[in-house]
């Protein structure tokens, strides 16, 4: 499982109660929750009923937010101004968005920008742009393979880590498609989509192990976090391929 630290946003607008425990069971799955928020003008009628006995039971704190003028969202910008503040003053490690809402594709694309993991949890109804855009989308009501995510933790971050270091310039960086290339020709069962991602990038971000940047090119690579990559130079290391 991941140790890093989470920070948990849930559009109380847009998410319904019912799916409170839900919520909570997965982003344990992610991380340490670390906090945890609902956002919404809970004094709107036709606001979700967020009940202060379950909000307490989970450990949610509500949000009171309410609307300058008719017509304005202001339960969005309230997220965006506390994921901003969380990146900002490093209160922790990854993002977890529950809404549907595709106006969070700009905040996850900031945040994946800024090197912070951002989840997204919603329904089945949710932006197919922000499902694509975030680190790892988690459908409400699927039985997808969270779990997973603390078995290749587990099982597999090792090999992982062993591929990003040994494909690793001077400066610490492998070439991600190397990376996947070595991962696919240790292992068959090594695919990032048996994870329920994308991509071998979305993949080694999730982990909270490596840094991702792009260089000129449009050549992404990642970086252990840790100074073990200084243990790791070869041949190839030192004069990566264009």
């Amino acid at each position: 499982m991941n140790t890093y630290q989470l920070a948990v946003l849930i559009d109380g607008e847009n998410i319904s109660p019912t799916w409170a425990e839900e919520i909570r069971r997965k982003a344990d799955l992610l991380g340490q929750v670390s906090m945890c928020q609902v956002f919404g003008d809970f004094r709107r009628p036709n606001t979700p009923r967020w009940n202060s006995l379950v909000v307490d039971a989970l450990g949610f704190k509500l949000v009171q937010v309410s609307r300058p003028y008719r017509g304005s969202n202001s339960a969005d910008e309230a997220i965006f101004r506390a994921a901003r503040e969380i990146v900002e003053q490093r209160r922790a490690d990854a993002v977890c968005v529950a809404s549907g809402d595709g106006d969070f594709c700009k905040l996850a694309e900031e945040m994946i920008a800024a090197c912070i993991p951002c989840y997204v949890i919603g329904n089945e109804y949710t932006s197919r742009r922000l499902q694509s855009v975030c680190t790892r989308f988690f459908r409400l009501g699927a039985n997808d393979p969270t779990s997973q995510v603390g078995e290749l933790c587990q099982s597999q971050i090792c090999l992982l880590r062993a591929a990003v270091m040994l494909h690793a310039n001077k400066h610490g960086w492998a070439n991600i498609q190397a990376v996947a290339r070595y991962l696919k020709s240790r292992s068959a069962r090594y695919r990032a989509d048996r994870w329920g991602f994308a991509s071998i990038s979305k993949l080694i971000r999730a982990t909270g192990e490596f840094e991702l940047k792009e260089f000129p090119k449009s050549r992404l690579r990642a970086k252990a976090h840790d100074a073990l990559n200084n243990l790791f130079t070869n041949d190839y290391a030192s004069n990566p391929p264009d």
